[in-house]
C-alpha cells in the first residue's frame, strides 16, 4: 500500500487572504469555503503566514494581541521564519 502523500490530501486552488484583510472578512472567507484556516499572502503571491478560525476567537482582532508562537490543536506553532530557516 502507497503511503499517503501531502500532494495527496492538499488543496490545490486555495483560497487566500491579504494582510490588510479584516478579521471579519477572514471569518467570512473561513464559513463560506468550510475550511479551518486560511493562508496569508503578500502582493507577490507569496505565503507570508496562516490565520486559524481559533486566531480569531478571543479579541485577538486588536493590533499587536495575537500570540505568534502558542500551541495549537495540531501542536506546537512555528513563526512563518522559521518555516524558512531564517
Amino acid at each position: 500500500m502507497r503511503e499517503l502523500t501531502v500532494a495527496m490530501v492538499m488543496t490545490k486552488d486555495p483560497v487566500a487572504v491579504t494582510p490588510d484583510a479584516g478579521c471579519k472578512e477572514i471569518a467570512r472567507t473561513i464559513s463560506k469555503h468550510q475550511i479551518g484556516a486560511v493562508p496569508v499572502v503578500g502582493r507577490d503571491g507569496v505565503p507570508i503566514g496562516v490565520v486559524a478560525s481559533e486566531d480569531l476567537i478571543g479579541g485577538h482582532d486588536r493590533p499587536g494581541t495575537a500570540p505568534d508562537d502558542r500551541a495549537g490543536p495540531r501542536g506546537g506553532r512555528q513563526r512563518i521564519g522559521e518555516l524558512r530557516g531564517a
